[in-house]
């Protein structure tokens, strides 16, 4: 079979995650689709990925074909739901392949205008959840709104949508009962081969004295990286030998960098930009102490957690 997966983010840059290399998994998500496209290759089926991208490209990446969408109208540094439920959306129909077999959306709120009944996606979490989205404020409104009504539409529209929760499943339930049977839930899963209590610290050579907090995630929103440091100002009160290395990018990476600038915890948070999932993360869960994951939000089963 020949299958089309539609993904706003895969490889490299995208809006929030600038230096991110070109040919880089951007988090979980991410590495989730590259796991489901590299099965679905060994089935002995072909795989496209379709993503948003500056220009308009075909190219390969470690044997999958990525074709490269520049929707028509992007908006230079546009970010959240304009660039990746509009513009997006509006642009993926005009580059599916015209002998594909199944199209699968990765990320199920990319169905709005396009979706069919023969048409798949994956929900990674709901995406309306968060308590900010209850503040006054119409931007927070229009934003948990516009998300509820993508995933109403997905959910009403494709033949069946994947879970890695059941969060989304317990809403259907109450919500959209007459589409109970239209969501699949398949849990999250780790690679024990990969990340294992025999892997070696690549930290504990370099920090050999000091307690080490890993955050292993993104800057973007609801992933509480902001929280994190803010927590920091407590904890070295009473442990000034801990630090917390913090991975990944996304737009709160800023506003919490200036944080431990302004709060003289340069000696005990560390930014270490993006790490790859498979080189690198591995030995950073090895050297840590304590791990933490402090979603606010909008999150399925964490692969971080996992």
């Amino acid at each position: 079979m020949k299958f089309n997966i539609v993904s706003h983010s895969f490889l490299g840059k995208s809006p929030g995650y600038e230096h991110i290399g070109k040919e880089a998994l951007i988090g979980g998500g991410e590495v989730y689709l590259y796991d489901f496209a590299k099965f679905l290759q060994k089935e002995g089926n072909e795989v496209t990925i379709i993503q948003a991208m500056d220009v308009n490209s075909v190219f390969e990446y470690e044997g999958l074909k990525i074709k490269g969408v520049r929707p028509t109208t992007r908006i230079a540094g546009s970010k959240g739901m304009i660039e990746r439920y509009g513009l997006f959306n509006l642009a993926w129909k005009n580059h599916i392949d015209k002998d594909v077999d199944r199209v699968h959306l990765h990320d199920y709120l990319h169905a709005y205008p396009y979706a069919n009944k023969n048409m798949t996606g994956t929900c990674h979490g709901i995406t309306w959840d968060c308590p900010r989205f209850m503040q006054k404020g119409l931007g927070m409104k229009a934003y948990r709104d516009t998300s509820r009504k993508l995933a109403c539409f997905a959910i009403g529209k494709l033949k069946k949508v994947v879970a890695n929760d059941n969060f989304l499943l317990r809403f259907v339930q109450s919500e959209m009962p007459q589409y109970r049977d239209k969501i699949e839930v398949i849990l999250n899963y780790v690679d024990l081969a990969k990340f294992n209590p025999d892997i070696k610290p690549s930290q504990r050579q370099k920090y050999p004295d000091r307690k080490i907090i890993l955050y292993p995630r993104n800057f973007n929103y609801g992933r509480g990286g902001l929280n994190a440091v803010k927590a920091m100002k407590s904890v070295v009160e009473k442990h000034p030998e801990a630090i917390l290395l913090m991975t990944g990018e996304g737009s709160e990476k800023q506003v919490a960098k200036k944080y431990a600038y302004d709060n003289n915890l340069e000696d005990n948070v560390v930014f270490l930009g993006h790490q790859d999932h498979f080189k690198d993360m591995p030995g950073l869960f090895a050297s840590a102490d304590v791990v933490i994951v402090p979603t606010e939000c909008s999150e399925g089963t964490s692969l971080s957690a996992l």
